[in-house]
């Protein structure tokens, strides 16, 4: 017998919700699983779009479907999203998934589901911080709702974190899966260092290159990591810094670069295919975020070879070789100048990444699929 699986989530942006839910299709077994994805949002043209358009599945984009498409105005949203839920409806109607897979902050859009007399299993999974996930009421509540009427399971990404989902919705049965990633791609990327840095436009030879990968949001913590370069800089004058990502305070950021006369140290990459390439240019990646849900980013570094510096709010799990130095978020910046500017790297690296290869991962989520919620 054949799952129809659908994967409903708000878009497929570059992300790491997103780019983790892509994975899962590309690798899960064709022979066992269809699967459909719905979002959302309108069709953005985006890698993970493309990517799975040309791996032959199936999107739906609810987007597409508004009354009144690029609304601003208040009210006219308010009535494209009834209308997306009815779409929904109709969508799960006409498809007929055996499970459908929820991914942030969705499950508004599954509590008119008949679940049970259609006999369709419902997940849902906690990709970030258990307080910064149920921040919205209407998410709290309408997973709430899904758990206990609807038999929904939660799957969350470690230990720490199917505590906190368990204690909040007074539960024992949410399941644990880690991140994923495909390690091979790390390991074995397409360009070399010198490669990738000419293809940037980077000609300058022996530079001390720090990276980061993440959206421009609070979370993220870029306004501390711009001060760490800052001081790095007044140390090592050979220091660049590579940015990749996009987001709603891309444009402070490199406000705060020209205001410290660092504009010509930076570059700002925004979204791109290619960070196995982009990290084999780095020498040291730095992640000084004030929540995660996970950091599957620290796990493309380490699988990279890179050595890390991240935050202490950072989940423990994601410290799986000893590539990573743990700072406490709390430290001067001089502090963590020191230690990102330091050359220490571990003369053998020692640690097993095995459990976040995604041909691993992915066989957990079947199994799941198969036999969880029953």
């Amino acid at each position: 017998m054949s799952y129809k699986v659908m994967h409903l989530l708000n878009h497929l942006k570059i992300g790491g919700a997103e780019t983790l839910v892509t994975e899962y299709a590309l690798h899960i077994d064709k022979n066992n699983f269809e699967s459909i994805y719905v979002t959302l949002a309108s069709r953005n043209e985006t890698a993970n779009e493309r990517k799975l358009i040309q791996a032959g599945m199936k999107i739906i984009f609810l987007g597409d479907e508004d009354v009144f498409p690029n609304a601003s105005n208040k009210f006219k949203r308010m009535i494209n999203k009834i209308h997306r839920h009815l779409v929904f409806h109709k969508i799960v109607k006409r498809e007929k998934p055996n499970i459908i897979h929820t991914h942030l902050n969705t499950n508004s859009y599954v509590i008119s589901i008949n679940s049970k007399r259609n006999k369709i299993k419902l997940f849902h999974t906690v990709h970030s911080e258990v307080k910064s996930a149920f921040k919205r009421m209407t998410q709290r509540l309408s997973t709430k709702y899904c758990i206990n009427r609807k038999g929904m399971v939660p799957i969350t990404l470690h230990t720490k974190m199917q505590e906190d989902v368990n204690d909040l919705f007074r539960i024992k049965n949410s399941l644990v899966l880690p991140n994923a990633i495909n390690l091979s791609r790390f390991s074995n990327p397409n360009k070399k260092r010198r490669e990738t840095m000419n293809s940037l436009g980077i000609t300058t030879d022996n530079l001390f290159v720090i990276g980061h990968v993440g959206r421009f949001v609070e979370s993220k913590n870029h306004k501390l990591l711009i001060d760490i370069f800052a001081k790095v800089k007044s140390k090592r004058k050979n220091a660049y810094l590579l940015l990749i990502g996009v987001g709603q305070m891309e444009e402070e950021i490199m406000e705060k670069i020209i205001k410290l006369g660092l504009q010509n140290n930076v570059s700002f990459l925004g979204n791109r295919e290619d960070i196995p390439d982009l990290m084999s240019a780095m020498d040291v990646f730095v992640f000084p975020s004030i929540h995660e849900g996970f950091g599957n980013v620290l796990i493309e570094a380490q699988a990279a070879g890179i050595r890390c510096v991240a935050s202490d709010r950072i989940p423990k799990e994601a410290f799986v070789t000893n590539l990573i130095t743990s700072v406490p978020l709390e430290n001067s910046v001089e502090n963590w100048a020191e230690i990102v500017a330091n050359d220490n790297y571990p003369k053998k690296v020692e640690g097993n990444l095995s459990k976040h290869d995604i041909r691993r991962v992915i066989k957990e989520l079947e199994n799941i699929y198969l036999y969880a919620g029953e």
